[in-house]
């Protein structure tokens, strides 16, 4: 597998000069599954990357193509906003550490809830227009803005075409909310308890093409897996792997599978589901203790996108299940 994965390598990054790629290097299991991908080393000003979150916003009526968003920050201290074609990785716009304290007065705000809705596309508390990804006015009561009385990294956000749907946790239990735009409301709604769960976790939300998903973990290392064409009938749930949310921080919510990540002697292993809990297929990532990595899914499920930072490059790949 991993030799069709250097040809593969070879054909379509054929302007390398040798195939020394993040892929062959540190991820040679995912190497089959590369599309293409980009260096972010001029982007972030040629700093290694301290941190980072990505976020795919599919097309809406407010914008017509996909946008894929990064926050990030570098060992510098600086913090990079950036947004790419997700088809090709080109990069629309990007703005850095003195772009964003001019915006907000020298002061950076939160910026870690990627979001949009039929006005704006979002970071926290930075809005831009989804045209021209300009800056603008976030709206009033914007979630970026009520940091930390609403905590984005604990919160998920997908956009059904006519209103911001929202995932958290309240009081340990799963709520939501729903408004036109990215604002909160002064109280979440609660749907049904899950039935056994505790201190239940969002780890993804996303909408697509009728159907709102979730990927959910608890303080028992279960994974929840809930599935409706309703915000209110999410639960129960549509599945629960038991056992598989121990070790899990991170999780995707797809419309052709649920995503879930797990660590084994610090190496990264992604396992997709289907909706009703069967295994699909389990991808093994051997990890540094040193690097850097974020990963964000494709709504539909078409593809999943990485950035290691050990090599500074972003890619693009199509699912292993």
């Amino acid at each position: 597998m991993v030799a069709r994965g250097y040809a593969v390598c070879t054909l379509v990054l054929g302007l390398l000069t040798s195939c020394n790629s993040a892929f062959d290097t540190y991820f040679p299991q995912s190497v089959e599954y590369l599309e293409t991908q980009t260096s972010l080393s001029s982007p972030l000003g040629g700093q290694a990357a301290a941190s980072v979150l990505m976020g795919y916003l599919p097309a809406t009526t407010a914008h017509t193509n996909d946008i894929l968003v990064m926050v990030a920050a570098t060992q510098d201290g600086a913090t990079h906003v950036l947004f790419f074609d997700p088809r090709n990785l080109s990069l629309k716009r990007s703005y850095g550490d003195t772009d964003l304290k001019n915006q907000f007065g020298g002061t950076l705000p939160n910026l870690n809830l990627i979001a949009q809705d039929t006005y704006g596309v979002y970071t926290g508390a930075a809005a831009y227009n989804p045209q021209t990804l300009d800056f603008e006015a976030a709206p009033s009561g914007a979630y970026g803005t009520l940091f930390p009385v609403v905590n984005p990294l604990a919160t998920r956000v997908t956009f059904d075409g006519n209103s911001s749907v929202f995932f958290g946790s309240s009081n340990s239990n799963l709520a939501y909310q729903t408004s036109p735009q990215y604002v909160a409301l002064t109280s979440p709604l609660l749907p049904a308890p899950i039935s056994g769960a505790s201190n239940t976790t969002v780890l993804d939300l996303s909408y697509w093409s009728g159907t709102y998903s979730l990927v959910v973990s608890d303080s028992g290392s279960r994974v929840y897996l809930l599935r409706s064409g309703a915000v209110a009938s999410l639960v129960p749930p549509a599945a629960t792997l038991s056992g598989s949310g121990s070790g899990s921080l991170l999780g995707w919510a797809t419309s052709t599978a649920a995503v879930v990540q797990g660590q084994a002697n610090g190496n990264i292993s992604l396992t997709a589901y289907s909706w009703t809990g069967s295994a699909l297929g389990t991808l093994q990532l051997n990890k540094s203790s040193q690097q850097i990595n974020a990963i964000t899914f494709q709504p539909n499920g078409a593809s999943w996108f990485l950035f290691d930072s050990s090599t500074g490059k972003l890619s693009r790949n199509r699912p292993w299940w």
